[in-house]
């Protein structure tokens, strides 16, 4: 699309998918839906409406070390940002003024600027994919989220710190950790690991670090698959709370 910044005041329907070039700003008041194709918007996005629905692919921002565009979720309810057949990217720094829902229902979702909220465990975001979802970039790095859920069917790769404030960090699906992580709960906040956790397979380096005072719960096998850790230093801190496993573990770790 021309460069400049566009506002849709009303709901928008495509037969086709929708492209924004990085020099384009684009303003969704009402919903977004496309019947077909791919929706790329590569420059600044607001979303203002319930939903920003593709049948293809959902590519949000351009890619860089540091993301130079913003995802704001303005809606005055929660927003679901949703790919129909496909995968969900945001490489853009997303600001959440209300709950996010990001779900790719025949694909992957792939996060690689950081998420924020827009005041301390105001607000929440919920991954549901059916192929893994990566997140890459800090989670409530500068405000805390009240929540961050990923569901089943798919896994979760955490590649990233993320900080919530007042509710909890819920995984319901496989967790790989593919970094070295820390988890921060505050306000009575928990870490709630449901399914399996284990270390990247041939990754750079992965640990964990639990700072939540409001505990770190651990219902299946911790490194069954493949071990936590690097061989260079503690698989798993615990800073702050306890952690309690109710299944094996095993760790890479001097």
């Amino acid at each position: 699309g021309p460069a400049g910044a566009f506002s849709f005041e009303d709901d928008v329907y495509l037969a086709n998918g929708a492209t924004a070039a990085d020099s384009t700003d684009v303003v969704f008041v009402g919903n977004y839906d496309s019947e077909a194709g791919d929706t790329t918007l590569s420059g600044n996005v607001t979303i203002a409406g319930d939903r920003l629905e593709s049948a293809g692919a959902v590519t949000l921002g351009i890619a860089g070390a540091t993301p130079s565009k913003e995802l704001r979720i303005a809606s005055p309810a929660a927003t679901q940002i949703l790919s129909e057949s496909d995968s969900v990217t945001i490489q853009a720094a997303t600001v959440l003024e209300s709950d996010l829902q990001v779900r790719a229902s025949a694909g992957d979702i792939q996060v690689e600027g950081p998420i924020d909220g827009i005041s301390r465990g105001a607000q929440s975001i919920h991954f549901i994919a059916a192929g893994t979802t990566t997140l890459n970039g800090a989670i409530g790095g500068t405000f805390p989220l009240r929540a961050v859920f990923a569901d089943l069917p798919g896994t979760t790769v955490l590649g990233a710190n993320i900080a919530v404030s007042g509710g909890a960090a819920t995984f319901n699906n496989p967790v790989v950790v593919a970094a070295h992580v820390t988890l921060v709960g505050r306000s009575g906040s928990r870490m709630e690991f449901n399914d399996t956790v284990n270390g990247d397979v041939g990754g750079g380096g992965d640990s964990l670090t639990l700072d939540c005072p409001g505990g770190s719960y651990f219902q299946a096998a911790v490194g069954g698959t493949e071990p936590i850790g690097d061989d260079t230093g503690a698989a798993i801190t615990v800073v702050a709370g306890s952690a309690e496993f109710d299944s094996s573990v095993a760790t890479d770790s001097v």
